[in-house]
């Protein structure tokens, strides 16, 4: 995976590196791979959702969600859906 991601140094403030891992998404086959990789590490337990945070991490979670056919749950930063939400600290 490590050649279809890209390191942004000091974002996104000094210090801090950022790993993009857009690029993943270009690629339907490495997309999949990762998306097994990371359930696999839950394959002995019991799941009843995937919950994923914010953008880049509602792709991959949607994704996982399809293939073991469970709900998905998106978490946002507060004020950032309409409607109805529920709210945990």
């Amino acid at each position: 995976f490590k050649d279809n991601t890209r390191i942004f140094e000091d974002f996104p403030k000094k210090g801090l590196k950022f790993l993009d891992i857009v690029p993943l998404f270009y690629q339907p086959k490495l997309c999949d791979q990762l998306c097994n990789l990371l359930l696999k590490q839950f394959k002995d337990t019991e799941i009843d959702a995937i919950a994923s945070v914010e953008t880049r991490g509602f792709m991959l979670g949607m994704v996982m969600a399809i293939k073991i056919n469970k709900p998905f749950i998106l978490i946002r930063r507060e004020k950032k859906l309409p409607g109805k939400v529920i709210r945990l600290e």
